[in-house]
């Protein structure tokens, strides 16, 4: 869709389901140019701009706003959908278990190579948490080719990891207050742009919040 926008006919309006990020922009896009009578769209994974360090504002008001100027990382986008309302139980344990043990290997890097930064390693197979954290880490090492010292206590480690790993959970619950106003913030941007297009629009709940937390509709009605 990014490469190459879609053709509408004329009169068709357009829905798009928890598009993520650009898709959304391209959505609209679209919508606009076939001049489409309504469109209707639920944005999702808000920091999903491929090639952009910060969120690219549409808006009028919004490229004025003070965030704006201070800059609106996809950093900070991405911490915004950083929930769990709909995940099972067992999809939790495993994203704890699974930031356990990179926290963990990135403890390990930095004693092994002396750099005080965090590690990041691409994602994995998630069947391999089975493996426990040392058949995991050796996985890890292999597929990414990194340097693990020839002996270390992998039991001293995983518990290292542990630590970390609540010690962060513990920090982001001062940031949790501003997801939802972020999101927010985002969505009325897109909503002022899509406004400025042409349409009549409304931003509101279409399901509860534990169905998906991304429950927030964009709609826009062309104005005739």
């Amino acid at each position: 869709v990014l490469a190459a926008a879609p053709s509408l006919p004329e009169s068709a309006g357009l829905v798009a389901l928890h598009a993520c990020g650009a898709l959304s922009d391209a959505a609209i896009l679209a919508a606009t140019r076939a001049g489409s009578p309504q469109i209707a769209i639920a944005p999702c994974c808000f920091h999903y701009h491929p090639g952009a360090d910060a969120l690219p504002l549409r808006s009028t008001l919004g490229r004025r706003s003070s965030l704006a100027a201070r800059g609106l990382t996809s950093q900070a986008l991405r911490f915004a959908t950083a929930e769990e309302v709909a995940a099972p139980g067992r999809r939790r344990r495993q994203r704890s278990r699974e930031e356990a043990f990179r926290l963990a290997l990135d403890q390990l890097l930095r004693e092994t190579t002396g750099e005080d930064r965090y590690h990041h390693v691409p994602p994995v197979p998630r069947p391999w948490l089975a493996l426990g954290f040392e058949g995991w880490l050796q996985r890890v090492a292999a597929l990414h080719r990194l340097r693990l010292p020839a002996r270390f206590d992998a039991a001293s480690l995983e518990r290292r990891g542990e630590a970390r790993a609540a010690e962060a959970r513990a920090l982001a619950v001062a940031r949790i207050p501003f997801r939802r106003p972020l999101e927010i913030w985002y969505l009325l941007d897109r909503a002022l742009w899509l406004a400025e297009l042409g349409h009549a629009v409304t931003l509101e709940p279409f399901c509860a919040r534990r169905d998906t937390p991304r429950n927030v509709l964009l709609h826009g009605a062309r104005c005739r």
